[in-house]
């Protein structure tokens, strides 16, 4: 469906990116080579083209390869749970199991977080406890502004006091100010 689209150079690079993903999960090594002959800068950029350099790279058993290019997806998408599972994976290989450990965690903090987001997705008005369970895991992921943003929602349905509100609101204006509302990629790539 998307060959004909990444052949003729008329699809945007998401969708090409996208399409070495496929490839590379399917184990289509046929189908990946020729991606990969398809790709430029405009497409290195996404995470999906890094997470099949590196899902291809596992398959070919050259794991020290694919640990920089499933680094390189995770630092643009630091959700990437199959990415992050991989790097376990190589790390374990490698008999590295302190930074296989590391992932493991990073992974299983994803997921809940994951879990937590579908929880309150889930229900309309959403459920108090999950918003709350949410705003924990984001903390957790180092993301405080999104737990600050969840907490002032938690808040909107649980008709909290002004005064309660007003001093998220603070420590959401503090945190903008202190120029470190979110991450920094050397935090993501903590793991």
């Amino acid at each position: 469906l998307l060959r004909p689209l990444v052949s003729d150079q008329n699809a945007p690079p998401s969708m090409v990116a996208l399409f070495g993903r496929a490839a590379a999960e399917a184990q289509d090594d046929e189908s990946f080579r020729w991606w990969l002959s398809k790709t430029d800068a405009d497409v290195r950029e996404y995470s999906e083209y890094w997470a099949a350099i590196g899902a291809f790279l596992i398959g070919e058993r050259r794991f020290k390869e694919a640990i920089r290019a499933l680094g390189e997806a995770i630092a643009r998408d630091p959700t990437d749970l199959r990415s992050l599972s991989r790097l376990r994976q190589a790390f374990l290989v490698l008999e590295d199991e302190e930074r296989a450990q590391q992932f493991f965690e990073r992974w299983t903090e994803i997921r809940e977080s994951l879990r937590a987001n579908n929880l309150v997705a889930a229900k309309q008005p959403p459920d108090l406890m999950a918003i709350g369970q949410l705003e924990a895991r984001l903390n957790d992921l180092g993301r405080p502004l999104e737990a600050l943003l969840w907490k002032a929602v938690q808040q909107y349905y649980a008709e909290a006091p002004l005064a309660e509100k007003q001093q998220v609101s603070q420590q959401r204006q503090q945190l903008v100010a202190n120029g470190n509302p979110f991450p920094s990629t050397k935090e993501d790539r903590k793991s």
